[in-house]
């Protein structure tokens, strides 16, 4: 046969659970906002760092360059997004292309 527990230990248990119960709550809520806390700063550091848009355009200087004589090139002497500086040569033409013309 099970045993009655008195008023007293019953109570005791009651509030033991309910103790344990808000402490649960308390730690879930705990996590939940540490969780949210380094969601954000990573977020945050992240845009800090880094640039966003919402459209694709990119303000900048355009200069179209054409040669004066038409030929066929040989070798480049530039790389994508090379800085230079005026009179540094860009391509060597083939002499037999131009030669005509002098």
């Amino acid at each position: 046969m099970y045993m009655q527990k008195s008023s007293e230990g019953s109570e005791t248990g009651t509030a033991r659970r309910e103790a344990l119960k808000t402490w649960g709550i308390r730690a879930g809520i705990a996590l939940c906002l540490i969780a949210g806390l380094l969601y954000g700063v990573r977020k945050i550091t992240y845009a800090l760092a880094h640039e966003s848009t919402d459209d694709a355009f990119v303000e900048g200087v355009v200069v179209p360059i054409s040669s004066e004589v038409k030929g066929r090139a040989l070798k480049v002497f530039v790389s994508d997004n090379q800085a230079l500086k005026a009179g540094d040569p860009l391509v060597e033409i083939a002499a037999d292309d131009y030669s005509n013309l002098v």
